[in-house]
């Protein structure tokens, strides 16, 4: 069974917290300003559509492509061969 760290497990019910209390309050935060066409709703609604789809789906996308890419491209450069040496340099 794996284990999951701490660290996960109270940084996603924080993140919730602070989207449904900012939702609640209309400060004009990221977290509650709709696009413009936006239907009315209430709170849960409106955190689920606007905080927890994106979450849960293109942020994870985005991560994973970005950790392939950048991965892929720190593999290539470190697979490199090493540059051959000068010539008429002694190496010991």
């Amino acid at each position: 069974m794996e284990t999951i760290p701490i660290r996960k497990l109270v940084f996603w019910p924080a993140v919730v917290t602070l989207a449904i209390t900012l939702l609640r309050l209309t400060w004009g935060t990221h977290y509650d300003v709709a696009p413009p066409g936006f239907a009315e709703m209430g709170v849960f609604a409106k955190w689920f559509r606007l905080g927890a789809i994106p979450q849960l789906t293109t942020w994870i996308a985005f991560t994973v492509l970005t950790g392939a890419v950048t991965g892929s491209i720190a593999g290539a450069i470190k697979s490199r061969r090493p540059a051959e040496p000068a010539r008429g340099v002694v190496t010991v």
